[in-house]
Parts: structure tokens; sequence; C-alpha cells
């Protein structure tokens, strides 16, 4: 029964019986923790007026870049959404689906002649309008909650599933 060369109890329970195994385990794991949160999440700022007062200019959110692996993007959820790559990215609200007719009349947007109830827009629309069109069976229409900015200073329109980078994660 030998006691001499056997570890005290407490450093076997915080770095184990073999020390280099347990730190080459560790950078294994810091590296997979890394890797995941790079491929899962990422950390943006908005940096325009365009989702205020849901949004405000500043404020830092977290993208969820796996929210669509399994799922489509659904009506009102907030998404990013890719300009040129991932470097430029626009922070709207999806409002029509594939295959939905989408029109905005006088500032009040419908899909497919009904009327859409918006109660994250909080302040007076601006009287946009917006001829009708029929989405493509990839194609979503995503617009910023702030309404009373005027129609041409807002960026909006429809984009392709691939473009729709992740939902916004507060």
């Amino acid at each position: 029964h030998e006691t001499k060369n056997r570890p005290p109890w407490w450093q076997v329970a915080l770095i184990g019986r073999n020390p280099s195994h347990t730190v080459i385990r560790l950078l294994i794991t810091v590296v997979l923790v890394l890797v995941l949160y790079q491929v899962s999440i990422r950390r943006i700022v908005v940096q325009r007026v365009s989702m205020e007062p849901t949004f405000t200019e500043g404020q830092k959110l977290w993208v969820n870049r796996l929210a669509y692996r399994l799922g489509q993007p659904q009506r009102e959820e907030v998404v990013a959404v890719k300009t040129t790559g991932e470097s430029v990215l626009l922070l709207k609200r999806i409002i029509a689906l594939p295959g939905e007719r989408f029109r905005i009349l006088r500032g009040h947007v419908f899909v497919d002649d009904d009327e859409l109830a918006e109660p994250y827009v909080k302040r007076p629309k601006a009287p946009w309008d917006y001829p009708e069109i029929t989405l493509g069976a990839d194609e979503y229409m995503v617009i910023g909650d702030n309404r009373e900015m005027p129609m041409k200073d807002h960026e909006f329109g429809r984009v392709k599933r691939e473009r729709i980078l992740g939902r916004i994660v507060r």
C-alpha cells in the first residue's frame, strides 16, 4: 500500500492525476468553445435609426446564426440581413413570407389583402405607398420599425433566404 507518490485529494479533484493530460483537455475544450461561438453567434452594434424605438443606435445585440438551421424565418422576427458578405448587416423585421402578396397603402401594410397588425411600430407612420408584389419561393419582405422616416431614406425590400444571417437575440 503506497501513499508517498499519490497526490493530495484536492489536487486530484481540481487537476486530475495527470496534470499534462488535463492541460491538453482544457486547451482542446477552449478551442472547441471558441469555434462553436464563432459559428453560432455574432455580436453586432446597431448603427442606424431604422429599427427605433425597438432597437436604438449604439445598442449591442447578438445574432443567433443557427436559428434557421432546422426551421424557417417567421413573420415579425427581427433578423440580420447580409448586404455585402457579413461585414455589413441590416437589422430588419420580417413582415411577409415566401409566396405572399405584399403592398403598402398610405403607411398601412397589407399581406394577401389583410392589413398587418404591427404592435412593434410605436411611432406615427409616414404615408408610404408601395405597389403590390408577390414574393418568390425563397423571398422574404423585410422592413424597419421606424416608419416615420420618409420611404426614400429607408432600406427595405425583398431578400432571398440565403441573405438572412440569423435571428436577433436580446
